[in-house]
């Protein structure tokens, strides 16, 4: 029986798996820097996993996965001003680096 969860996460790095997959490493407001897994991805689906966009998700574990199951996002803020402007989009993406590399995962 799979538990499911609802949280607040901050996108720090995304990893294409396959045609249709993505492995996001976030930072999740209860269990700190993890993994999720997110299936049936298309080509435009994956403008809400920018680095550093706020999500409501709902995730989906299961005791024989290693990596919890992304069933439900949704982005909290537009942040059309940081992906357009190039002076925000570097700061970042300096930030995003630091916080991906510095922290350690929550397991």
């Amino acid at each position: 029986m799979p538990l499911v969860e609802k949280s607040r996460a901050v996108v720090l790095h995304t990893t294409r798996q396959g045609d249709r997959a993505l492995v996001l490493t976030v930072l999740d407001e209860k269990s700190g820097r993890c993994g999720y897994f997110l299936r049936r991805v298309g080509k435009g689906g994956t403008s809400a996993f920018h680095n550093l966009n706020v999500l409501d998700v709902v995730i989906s574990s299961t005791p024989s996965s290693s990596l919890p199951t992304l069933r439900e996002y949704t982005p909290l803020f537009s942040l059309d001003s940081l992906r357009s402007s190039l002076s925000k989009s570097s700061v970042a993406l300096f930030i995003c680096e630091v916080l991906y590399r510095g922290l350690r995962s929550g397991d």
